[in-house]
């Protein structure tokens, strides 16, 4: 592309940006350009996170080392969860924009963001290989895209760490989670996500997805790699209800319309 074609280009965008001027998509004020997706404001709710977290599931607390009533309850397959934040206000309804509204790249952005959080950097270098949970290939084509997907190619842009999208596929359609309870889900997911080939021997897999409510999803592919011969799981989330009750949970999801 010459000098001019990009001076043309930089004039169409501008154009563009005054014809449909650009809005956040969290709260829908208006943005600089059309290339951002949130405004400053709603990055720093989701990124202002501060004090100690809970080593299992990321829940903020309010003293180090004192228990964690988030995940108390919790029966996990994974060894840990790296979570970016509560699910809530910006984060929530960028979550939801990544899911139905076709932002891709906010995925990817939001992503990259998890890779980069301060008290992340270190543990994220102990996990060899990246794997989105998977969509039935019947609602990948419905919704044109894995959200899971996009939010790992930015973690893996962001750690440098390797992606593998072809090695865990869902091979049931099975019901939308949102719509069941905690038990339920776990019920839903039996048998619904299988290996495909090799998983390399003794490796730590940072299993991705956008939201970690009762951990029914990331047990159910702990389950499957494990038994493949992956040595630990981790669950690599954008967002949790924290601190609330698992059905409480699961209803604040069915509220928001979650599939």
């Amino acid at each position: 592309m010459n000098k001019l074609q990009q001076a043309a280009a930089k004039l169409g965008l501008a154009l563009l940006d005054f014809v449909y001027p650009p809005h956040c998509l969290a709260c829908g004020a208006a943005l600089r350009a059309a290339r951002e997706n949130l405004c400053v404001g709603c990055w720093e709710e989701i990124l202002d996170q501060p004090g100690p977290r809970c080593r299992l599931c990321s829940c903020p607390l309010d003293v180090e080392g004192t228990d964690c009533t988030n995940c108390s309850s919790w029966e996990p397959e994974f060894e840990r969860a790296l979570v970016l934040g509560p699910f809530a206000g910006a984060m929530q309804q960028a979550v939801h924009a990544l899911k139905f509204m076709q932002q891709q790249a906010l995925g990817m952005e939001l992503g990259r963001r998890l890779g980069q959080r301060p008290d992340f950097v270190a543990d994220l270098q102990q996990i060899d290989l990246l794997i989105p949970v998977p969509l039935h290939p019947a609602r990948q084509r419905e919704r044109g895209y894995n959200q899971s997907l996009c939010i790992a190619r930015g973690l893996a842009e962001a750690t440098g760490l390797p992606l593998e999208n072809n090695l865990l596929v869902r091979r049931l359609a099975t019901r939308q989670q949102a719509k069941l309870d905690a038990r339920a889900r776990r019920d839903n997911l039996l048998a619904a996500f299988r290996v495909v080939g090799a998983v390399p021997a003794h490796t730590c897999i940072g299993v991705v997805d956008d939201v970690l409510t009762t951990g029914a999803t990331f047990n159910a592919c702990a389950r499957v790699l494990q038994r493949a011969g992956a040595c630990r799981i981790w669950a690599l989330a954008l967002a949790s209800p924290f601190h609330q009750p698992i059905d409480q949970a699961v209803n604040l999801r069915n509220r928001a319309g979650w599939a």
